[in-house]
């Protein structure tokens, strides 16, 4: 699953704040961009926004759950399933804009995805060093 962590504020003020704070924290790189009529911050290097999350997961109150599950799922806490549950029940809730996004099928963690993902990538090398290669030379 792949993902970025997306801050919207009408006052631009806020994000400039946030951003010089995250900043101070260590963590460069996001811009601030008019998008939706609103300011957006946004962040898609993955240890960034698990950084991002920690930090402000105890500094925040309406979004915690939505940040407490990216952490979650990002330290292979919880599936992929469980994520996309946790963003709905949020957009229900109304503390999430947005649709109510389908179940991906995601019944693992972040982890196991990546290491099964590994061993296909393995299984496919392998077998294409088994095949005989023929060179047709004209």
């Amino acid at each position: 699953m792949d993902f970025s962590l997306d801050i919207y504020q009408e006052d631009a003020s806020v994000l400039r704040s946030l951003r010089a704070f995250l900043e101070s924290e260590g963590l460069m790189g996001a811009e601030i961009r008019m998008s939706h009529r609103a300011y957006e911050i946004r962040w898609r290097n993955k240890k960034s926004i698990l950084r991002i999350a920690t930090n402000l997961v105890d500094r925040t109150v309406v979004k915690r759950q939505q940040l407490q599950a990216v952490i979650d799922y990002l330290e292979s806490r919880i599936t992929g399933d469980d994520f996309v549950r946790v963003m709905n029940e949020e957009v229900v809730s109304r503390r999430r804009k947005g649709s109510i996004r389908e179940l991906l099928s995601l019944r693992m963690t972040r982890s196991e995805a990546i290491a099964m993902r590994q061993r296909r990538a393995s299984r496919s090398a392998a077998e294409l060093r088994r095949k005989p290669v023929t060179i047709a030379w004209k």
